[in-house]
């Protein structure tokens, strides 16, 4: 590995001063690239963080748009349960008036 550097750094130096000034400029804007990149990696994984939270405030949103459909649904069982239990009780009733 030590040899591979080496002779990569001999490259360079055998370099021309133009050719060595590209190299270092192309080298420079390949850092800010790679540099970039991260930060939109990032940004990316902020953003799909963002999405996983907000769909699970959707799932909770929908659980509790159930519940509260539910509980309707309780409420109006329990209102029904009530009428028939008036409606039983008044046949009763006329049942044992007409006796």
């Amino acid at each position: 590995m030590n040899k591979i550097f080496q002779s990569l750094e001999q490259k360079l130096n055998d370099l021309d001063p133009d050719q060595r000034s590209e190299y270092e400029m192309l080298r420079e804007e390949n850092q800010k690239y790679m540099s970039n990149v991260q930060d939109l990696r990032d940004e990316v994984s902020r953003i799909n963080a963002d999405i996983i939270e907000g769909e699970n405030l959707l799932k909770n949103n929908q659980q509790k748009k159930e519940v509260h459909r539910l509980k309707d649904q309780i409420n109006q069982l329990i209102k029904r349960k009530e009428e028939l239990e008036l409606q039983t009780n008044e046949v009763i009733y006329l049942i044992f008036i007409n006796k």
